[in-house]
């Protein structure tokens, strides 16, 4: 089957032709032959079709005229359902627009190598294939209009190509009717002009020559007002002169540098340039090895994100140093990333380089390969710095490097220049966020100091609403220092709405100069489904990212999610803090959130912030089942497609995943709050009462707590109120503010009656019983925690059995009944070891130690107290460590061995102060008792 775009629509096999006599159907075809092998969305067709005011039949006709369009083609599979919209299947060479793009290619591959005949044949083929103009009756369409619009500039290209070819071929003379013919269709197209007087003057006709310059610029300056380029002047010129370069297949020649001017190209140094002595003093060593070693060329490769100032360090080190440079300086903008136009042409850049350098256009060669020769003999033994800025990739460069070491080249880019770095040893300068300090020096060189240091707190907040990216900090002083009466504290406010942030850090006066702008370059230059990726990564509601999740948010394989985030790494869009963990600079966040809104659907955006809360409830039920495998849960949905929880197979793995997500659980249950998404508001910080209680994570333990008792209630779940109320009094009792406890528990218990929920009331009582416990009130606590022992048994619970037995026994201490208390400790144990709750068991251990303490028994004490702190270790309960160490530094120091009692006294208290427990404050000062008995001991002495 063949598709041709390059004129009228038409689609054949064989000899068999296609006919699509519906305007609507073409149209469908078009755009889907647009973006071939890609979903084309729903909307985009519908755009397409109606423009922006579709009908209500929209969807419903656009599925008809997809159905008519698949029995057409008699290929049904050929047009794809791709959510959220249409694929169409086009297979290598069936479309005239994919075999012309690539016979270009191989065209300008050959001229590479300089084969004028296979660059002259391969040309026309490609050039065979137009039958017209693109998309012919279509290009009413915006896109099929801006495609038509690119498939026609590069034919144009390829005709001027094929057009260099023929005459390196000698055709001179048949050239100069067809030449004649461009030259009138397309006035202003200098190339045509330029290679028309060539083939007039090789066919011995000079005046002919002469006189189409002459109407040239009578053209130019009549309907632009402008002369002729540097091209047409310097041809007219070699034409006057009779220069032999001209003749066909003169040696390349480059006129005598006598008394010729240095190129000096750098832009203007930016005025107000502070900071990066790192960078400035990395690119001074690099300097230093100038010119040492011959034949290697030093190559700095400053990559990093867009705005952080890559271009603007590049210029103004160049210009510190350009006295270094006697032979000139060189600078060209590559437009790797930019609105200008599409990224430079090799060939194009040396071209300029090589006029630059005083060759005469004559003498340019037309092919990359001999003009790369050329520039690098003509830099040899010369001392210039070559500045080539904002470079899309390796490959563009690689013909721009000289070949000698006594020149110096300096290469800009958003990439990482991975293959320049391999290639060539090019050294890394990578060029970072300022620092703080480096961004209130820039404010104030703005803003002015008088301002800046006269609202210091608002100067911080204004550097860290602005990220430390230079372009947000120039453009944000800017705003401040147009508007006098603007405070920074004023500015700070205008700044703190997201929504307007991208669009206050903009230039007034061009719109190029803009950190939205900035961003957009990088994000249009990405492929589609990176592009999807950095768009949904916005979504996400916590302040890193893992590649798990990241898989899970994206819906794709682990695998092509790591190259997804790896490509947007490369182009500084993401940055890797730690293996598999990835974080985005804030401002690109709210970019790329702007970008979700604008380019992803809506339910593709709710589906996707939903997939990753699931995947981040899932997996925190699946580490609190290995954290407490005997604690009761609460039920939870089977999880959905592409969101099973990651394998946490040891509670290590289980706390190391809590940990490493710690702030991403916070966020999601802040998210899931205000997205009214009530169920998972709950549920997920509830499910973390394993992690918070061996990781004593008390202000998260209480923020996610009260976030989901707000949407419970909003929703008026009374079943999730009641168990975060257990779980949040239990927090504040840990952290002694027990007002707030006691009022949640008897909440707790009212409503665990009122909904019949006995395994609520008896968790709270026996939690109550804690805090009654830990404020001496003993007769209440036994109450409280007996309630409870008799609520477990009724209804099997062994875990919750096992904790009243366990808080049983620690009462029966404290009450001087330690024999009653070692009772209940040792069933405590064995039921925490029937349901392998290792917490429970480092817990009891720890018990034990104190009661056989108590009972003088020292040596079951420590043996206890040590397996209490070993079972601690090995699940990271740092917590029940520090209380392990407390007890084994009592019972050394009951056996008179005080050496050893305040060395774990001391690593009790390393572990608490960490902590922040307050058990602190009680370690801290049995250890300052210590040392004073011990001095009055040695004074006495």
């Amino acid at each position: 089957m063949r598709f041709g775009v390059l004129g009228p629509l038409s689609v054949t096999e064989g000899e068999r032709a296609f006919e699509l006599t519906s305007f609507k159907l073409r149209l469908v075809l078009a755009v889907l032959l647009r973006h071939a092998n890609s979903p084309v969305s729903d909307d985009l067709l519908a755009d397409a079709l109606w423009g922006g005011r579709p009908p209500r039949s929209a969807p419903a006709n656009l599925r008809m005229y997809v159905h008519t369009l698949r029995r057409t083609l008699g290929r049904p599979e050929r047009i794809a359902r791709i959510a959220p919209g249409y694929a169409l299947t086009v297979e290598p060479g069936e479309l005239d627009a994919q075999r012309f793009a690539d016979l270009v290619g191989r065209g300008r591959s050959a001229g590479e190598c300089a084969d004028a005949s296979a660059v002259h044949a391969t040309l026309s083929e490609a050039l065979a294939l137009w039958r017209g103009d693109a998309y012919t009756g279509l290009t009413e369409v915006p896109p099929l209009h801006d495609e038509a619009v690119r498939l026609d500039e590069l034919r144009l290209a390829a005709i001027e190509e094929h057009v260099s070819a023929g005459l390196d071929l000698g055709r001179h003379g048949e050239l100069v009717p067809e030449l004649r013919a461009l030259a009138a269709e397309h006035p202003l197209r200098e190339g045509y002009r330029a290679q028309l007087m060539l083939a007039l003057y090789r066919s011995g006709r000079q005046a002919e020559a002469l006189e189409v310059y002459r109407e040239t610029r009578r053209v130019l300056t009549e309907e632009l007002g402008i002369e002729p380029g540097l091209r047409l002047r310097r041809l007219e010129a070699a034409v006057l002169a009779g220069d032999p370069s001209l003749d066909l297949a003169a040696p390349v020649r480059a006129v005598p540098q006598a008394g010729r001017p240095a190129p000096q190209q750098l832009p203007a140094d930016v005025s107000g340039f502070s900071g990066r002595t790192g960078e400035l003093a990395k690119l001074a060593g690099l300097l230093q090895e100038t010119g040492t070693r011959p034949n290697t060329v030093v190559i700095a490769s400053m990559s990093g994100m867009a705005g952080v100032g890559k271009t603007t360090l590049a210029v103004h080190w160049a210009h510190r140093v350009r006295h270094r440079f006697p032979d000139g300086t060189l600078f060209v903008d590559l437009r790797g990333y930019s609105r200008a136009g599409p990224p430079a042409r090799p060939d194009e850049v040396l071209d300029g380089f090589l006029r630059a350098l005083h060759v005469p256009p004559a003498a340019i060669p037309s092919t990359l390969e001999e003009r790369a020769a050329l520039y690098r003999s003509q830099l040899d033994r010369r001392r210039m710095l070559i500045v080539l800025d904002n470079a899309a990739s390796s490959a563009q460069v690689s013909s721009l490097l000289p070949g000698t070491g006594d020149c110096m080249a300096v290469v800009t880019s958003r990439g990482s220049m991975s293959g320049l770095v391999v290639r060539t040893g090019a050294r890394r300068v990578p060029v970072d966020l300022l620092s703080q300090a480096d961004s209130l020096a820039l404010l104030r060189e703005v803003i002015g100091a008088v301002r800046v240091d006269a609202e210091p707190g608002a100067a911080v907040e204004l550097t860290r609403l602005c990220a430390n990216l230079p372009l947000a900090l120039r453009l944000a002083a800017e705003r401040a220092a147009i508007r006098p009466r603007l405070t920074l504290a004023g500015l700070t406010r205008e700044l703190q709405d997201e929504r307007r942030r991208l669009d206050l850090l903009a230039a007034a006066d061009d719109e190029t100069v803009a950190v939205r702008a900035a961003f957009h370059w990088s994000y249009r230059a990405l492929p589609p489904d990176a592009a999807r990726t950095f768009r949904l990564l916005g979504l996400h509601p916590g302040p890193d990212i893992g590649l798990d999740a990241a898989a899970v948010l994206t819906a794709q394989e682990t695998r092509l999610a790591r190259q997804q985030l790896e490509a947007l790494t490369d182009v500084h869009l993401l940055q890797e803090t730690m293996p598999g963990r990835f974080r985005m600079h804030d401002l690109l966040r709210v970019y790329a959130r702007d970008r979700a809104t604008a380019d992803e659907p809506e339910p593709e955006r709710d589906a996707a912030v939903r997939r990753v809360l699931d995947w981040y409830l899932h997996t925190a039920d699946a580490a609190d089942r290995v954290l407490m495998p005997g604690r009761r849960r609460v039920p939870l949905d089977p999880p959905r497609q592409a969101c099973e929880p990651a394998a946490l197979p040891s509670p290590g793995a289980a706390l190391t995943w809590c940990e490493e997500e710690r702030l991403n659980l916070v966020a999601a249950t802040r998210h899931a709050a205000e997205a009214g998404l009530h169920d998972v508001a709950w549920k997920l910080p509830f499910t973390l009462w394993s992690y918070f209680s061996l990781r004593t994570r008390w202000t998260d333990w209480i923020v996610t707590h009260d976030l989901g008792l707000a949407a419970v209630r909003d929703g008026g779940d009374r079943y999730g109120e009641a168990h975060l109320l257990t779980s949040i009094a239990n927090a504040y009792r840990d952290v002694h503010r027990f007002d707030e406890a006691f009022e949640r528990f008897a909440a707790a218990v009212a409503m665990g009656r009122e909904i019949g929920e006995p395994w609520i009331e008896a968790s709270a009582r026996t939690l109550r019983s804690v805090a009654l416990t830990d404020l001496r009130r003993f007769d209440e606590a036994m109450g409280d925690c007996t309630s409870a022992d008799r609520i477990f048994r009724a209804i099997g619970d062994r875990w919750g059995e096992a904790w009243a037995r366990y808080q049983l026994g620690e009462i029966c201490g404290r009450i001087r009944r330690p024999a009653e208390g070692i009772e209940h400790s040792r069933q405590a144990l064995a039921l925490f070891e029937q349901v392998e709750d290792h917490w429970g068991i480092s817990r009891t251990l720890w018990a034990l130690g104190l009661a056989y303490r108590d009972l003088g028994r020292l040596e079951e004490a420590e043996d206890h107290s040590r397996r209490a702190l070993d079972a601690a270790r090995a699940i990271g309960n740092r917590l029940g460590e520090g209380f392990a160490l407390l007890n084994l530094g009592k019972i050394r120091n009951d056996a008179g061995d005080t050496l050893a009692a305040h060395r774990l006294w001391r690593q009790a208290l390393t572990i608490f102060e960490q902590l922040g427990a307050p058990q602190a404050d009680r370690v801290r000062a049995r250890l300052t008792a210590a040392n004073g008995a011990q001095g009055v001991q040695r004074s006495g002495a």
